[in-house]
């Protein structure tokens, strides 16, 4: 939609001391020019499978005042069940109006077993987007050495997550439009629909969800891959 608050670029997650686990979700690549803020009609969405169906059993959703004067709150909503496969930002509310960071330090909110922090970072991943705009022709140059996002990160214990150490996550972000929620981004490595889904397949892939995903572009997408490994054989000769 060209607008830089609704792109997710990365999405990580990781266990940090032994029993506890990190997600990330960032967004907006080139902050704060392309926006000095998160968008406050968007529902930004941390999805987590627990049971290997690959669809919502646990959903954490942060939505954003309107900026003003430089600041900007949320709140962050935990849901369960079949209301964690609803886009909307439902459940129940863990944090209430808190502060969004925009300067150099974080701001983290801790709340019963969650840490959470939502703001405005330097981007922590290499990206070598010309290589990956040549039929992957590395550069060796990182796009985002000099760009900031804003990140949005939760950390807890592990088992708020279920008791399966195997999870599946993923990151959706919708926005409200003629009173409507709409899906504009949604992926658990970002890159894949921004390289491998052509630009008329691009909207149907960020509302549809995960379980869908296996039959509806695994051929398409082996077939980027495909040319790819072609175009290598054949350049090495």
């Amino acid at each position: 939609m060209d607008d830089g608050r609704l792109d997710m670029t990365d999405l990580f997650a990781f266990t940090a001391d032994g029993d506890r686990t990190v997600l990330i979700m960032n967004v907006n690549p080139v902050a704060p020019t392309m926006g000095a803020s998160y968008h406050p009609d968007a529902v930004y969405r941390i999805n987590v499978d627990s049971d290997g169906d690959h669809q919502a059993d646990v959903a954490f959703s942060f939505v954003f005042s309107q900026p003003r004067d430089g600041h900007q709150t949320f709140p962050l909503y935990r849901a369960d069940g079949e209301q964690a496969r609803s886009h909307e930002a439902g459940g129940r509310e863990i944090l209430t109006e808190e502060p969004v960071a925009f300067g150099p330090e974080p701001e983290i909110i801790v709340s019963g077993p969650y840490r959470v922090s939502a703001g405005l970072r330097s981007d922590p991943f290499f990206a070598d987007l010309e290589g990956i705009g040549n039929d992957f022709k590395w550069t060796g140059r990182d796009w985002g050495i000099d760009k900031n996002i804003f990140g949005i990160v939760l950390d807890m214990p592990s088992t708020e997550l279920g008791p399966d150490p195997v999870i599946g996550v993923w990151g959706r972000i919708s926005v409200r439009q003629d009173g409507q929620l709409k899906s504009v981004d949604r992926g658990a490595h970002p890159s894949v629909t921004a390289y491998f889904n052509k630009e008329d397949a691009k909207d149907a892939y960020n509302a549809g969800e995960p379980a869908q995903d296996w039959d509806t572009y695994l051929a398409p997408w082996s077939a980027v891959l495909a040319h790819t490994c072609n175009y290598d054989a054949k350049d090495a000769e």
